[in-house]
């Protein structure tokens, strides 16, 4: 499985069977108790925990996310619903093009400022955009609807 493993950039492996690890193994800098950054697979797994919440009545898909985050009404995400943030078709004027320098996502990196940003020309819900800060904005939502993190929620 190594060479494998190696030849697809894998970082780690983990292998789970009824509750047991039944593999695990690590490659280049990524170690047992090392972090490794979840990039896209995060954005299922929150949507995942969101559509739960939905289901169960305690997020309402059809409020506005400065309903559960008063901080977000005067930010491009003040107007958008839950569903439109959860469907990423907020309208955002972000860039998530790491080969731009000059795309937002690099500001938004170095500041960690999740509020400033800008509407689109276009109105929200025109168009799907895959973006990484739409899925933060899930994550502060239903950690303000449920009272707790997301990952007490999941470990639950």
């Amino acid at each position: 499985m190594g060479g494998i493993s190696l030849k697809n950039y894998t970082d780690g492996i983990l292998i789970l069977h009824k509750g047991r690890i039944i593999y695990e193994k690590y490659f280049g800098a990524l170690t047992q108790n090392g972090r490794h950054a979840a990039m896209s697979v995060s954005k299922t797994l929150t949507g995942t925990l969101a559509a739960q919440l939905i289901a169960e009545g305690v997020l309402d898909e059809n409020k506005y996310c400065r309903d559960y985050i008063p901080e977000l009404a005067h930010s491009a995400f003040g107007d958008a619903t839950i569903r439109q943030v959860l469907d990423m078709t907020t309208g955002l004027e972000f860039s998530e093009d790491y080969a731009d320098p000059k795309a937002e996502i690099w500001a938004f990196s170095r500041a960690g400022d999740p509020f400033h940003f800008q509407r689109s020309p276009d109105e929200p819900a025109n168009y799907f955009d895959y973006l990484k800060t739409v899925k933060k904005k899930v994550n502060m939502v239903t950690h303000s609807a449920i009272k707790q993190s997301i990952q007490t929620l999941w470990a639950g």
